[in-house]
């Protein structure tokens, strides 16, 4: 007879095995280098002038989502790079970057 308590212990760690590893993605320009976990649900913001993180552990709207860079494209700021995590409920966030804007810009 198998024990209980071993054989799960055997399937969580099958589980965790099979799991793909989701590394973080980032985004820069020439002012900012942004990161994001969409699983840990928390994203980062460097200054590329100092190399200093002045935004670190910042909070995504939840955890376990799935991002990816995309092109992003806006009337009043032109051709950037955004990172767009999703969400199993459907909601959807982004985090964008624009050359020559010293700002990051978030979306909902």
């Amino acid at each position: 007879m198998i024990n209980k308590s071993l054989f799960f212990g055997c399937c969580l760690l099958l589980a965790a095995a099979s799991s793909p590893a989701v590394a973080a993605v980032a985004i820069d320009n020439e002012m900012y280098s942004v990161s994001a976990d969409a699983g840990a649900g928390t994203f980062s913001v460097t200054s590329k002038a100092t190399g200093k993180s002045f935004l670190s552990a910042g909070k995504l709207s939840g955890t376990a989502g799935t991002a990816k860079v995309v092109d992003a494209s806006d009337k009043v700021f032109g051709q950037g790079r955004c990172i767009e995590i999703s969400y199993a409920n459907g909601n959807r966030e982004t985090i964008a970057l624009y050359p020559g804007l010293p700002f990051v810009l978030f979306g909902s």
